[in-house]
C-alpha cells in the first residue's frame, strides 16, 4: 500500500459522522423532541477515532522511531494538526459561553491547552483530544529513544490492563489516575499494532477480513447493549463499561481497521466520503456548536428529519470550516516549517 490510504480517510469521515448523529440525537432529547435509538450508537465513533489515530501516527511516523533528530518535526506537525483550528473554534465557543455565564472559568485552560483533567471542557467533545495529546507525547518518547519508548508503552499497556482487572473486581483506581489508565489508551495501542503488522507482513488482499471486522463490531455493540455494558458518562473511566467493554470494542475496531487495509485496493471510495474524511476534524470540533445554532429549527421537523437536518448543517459547516480556514491555515504553517527546515539545513 502506497500513497494515501483512501479507506482510512473515509473511515475518519464516517467516525466523525457517527459522532455527529449521536449529538444530534442528544440535542433532540435535550429539546424534548423525539429521538432515534440507533443514532445513540454513534457515540462509538470516538472509539474508532482512537484506534484510527494510533494507526495513523504509527503508519506516518513509524520511520521516525529512534531518530531523535525527527522529534521537532514530529512535534511541529502534531501542533499544526491539533491546535490552530482548535483555538479558533474552541476560543470562539468559550467567549460566547463565558459571556452567557454557561462555562466555568477553570474549564478554559484544559479546553484550549488539552492538559489532562477531569474537568468538563467546552465544548464537551474536546475531552477526547486530551487523550490524543497524551498519546502524541508518549509516541514522541519512541522517536527520541526507541528503547525508552518501548518500555513506556509496555508499562503503560500493562497498567491499563491491570486497571481493567481492578474494574472487574470492583476496586479500580479513581481520580486523575483513571484518566491515564483508561482503556481508551489501549485503543491507540491497538491501532499501532495494526500499523506495525501491516509494515512487517504482506497480507493478502480480500474482502473477508473486512466482513469479519464488521461482524465483530456489530457483535460487540449488540452484546454490550443487550447486557447494559455502556459507559456511564463522558468522564466515566472506571466502570466495566468504560474498561472491559471499551477494550473489547477497541479490539473489534482494530479488526475492522485490518479489514479496511486488506480491502484498500479492492474498493472504490466515493469522492464525497473522501471530502468528509478530509474535513473530519473540523466537523468533529464544530458540530456541537452548529447543533446549538440549528436545534430550535430542527425541533419543528418530524423525527429522523430533525437529526438529518442538524447533521447536514454540521457536515456543510465542517466542510466550510475545513476548506476556508483549517486547510489554508495548516498549509501556511507547514510552509513556515518547511522554510525553517531549509534554513536549518
Amino acid at each position: 500500500m502506497r500513497g494515501e490510504l483512501k479507506s482510512i480517510t473515509a473511515a475518519r469521515g464516517l467516525a466523525a459522522l457517527a459522532v455527529a448523529f449521536f449529538h444530534a440525537n442528544a440535542s433532540m432529547n435535550f429539546m424534548g423532541g423525539a429521538t432515534v435509538p440507533i443514532f445513540s450508537l454513534g457515540e462509538n465513533g470516538v472509539d474508532f477515532f482512537f484506534v484510527l489515530s494510533g494507526f495513523i501516527i504509527a503508519w506516518v511516523h513509524g520511520g521516525d522511531i529512534g531518530r531523535p533528530q525527527r522529534a521537532f518535526d514530529y512535534a511541529a506537525k502534531r501542533f499544526i494538526r491539533l491546535f490552530p483550528i482548535l483555538w479558533i473554534v474552541v476560543g470562539g465557543w468559550l467567549l460566547v459561553r463565558l459571556a452567557m455565564g454557561e462555562v466555568q472559568q477553570n474549564a478554559v485552560g484544559t479546553s484550549l491547552l488539552l492538559y489532562p483533567s477531569l474537568i468538563k471542557p467546552a465544548p464537551l467533545v474536546v475531552w477526547t483530544l486530551r487523550h490524543e495529546l497524551v498519546f502524541y507525547c508518549a509516541f514522541s518518547v519512541l522517536i527520541i529513544d526507541r528503547r525508552w519508548g518501548e518500555t513506556l508503552f509496555v508499562a503503560w499497556a500493562t497498567l491499563c490492563l491491570v486497571q481493567v482487572v481492578l474494574s472487574i473486581l470492583g476496586s479500580p483506581l479513581t481520580g486523575l489516575s483513571a484518566f491515564f489508565l483508561s482503556s481508551f489508551n489501549l485503543d491507540f495501542m491497538l491501532g499501532m499494532i495494526v500499523a506495525g503488522a501491516h509494515r512487517l507482513f504482506r497480507f493478502k488482499n480480500g474482502m473477508m477480513p473486512l466482513w469479519i471486522g464488521l461482524a465483530a463490531v456489530a457483535g460487540i455493540m449488540g452484546l454490550r447493549e443487550m447486557l447494559g455494558g455502556g459507559r456511564l458518562g463522558m468522564l466515566d473511566y472506571v466502570s466495566t463499561g468504560a474498561t472491559i467493554w471499551t477494550l473489547a470494542l477497541g479490539a473489534s475496531f482494530a479488526l475492522l481497521l485490518h479489514g479496511l487495509l486488506c480491502a484498500e485496493d479492492l474498493m472504490s471510495i466515493p469522492r464525497p466520503l473522501l471530502m468528509l474524511g478530509a474535513s473530519s476534524y473540523s466537523l468533529y470540533l464544530a458540530h456541537t456548536a452548529l447543533n446549538s445554532a440549528t436545534q430550535h429549527a430542527a425541533i419543528l421537523l418530524p423525527v429522523v428529519a430533525s437529526q438529518l437536518f442538524m447533521v447536514a448543517a454540521a457536515v456543510i459547516g465542517g466542510w466550510l470550516l475545513y476548506s476556508r480556514i483549517e486547510k489554508p491555515l495548516a498549509g501556511f504553517l507547514r510552509g513556515m516549517l518547511k522554510r525553517h527546515r531549509a534554513q536549518a539545513a
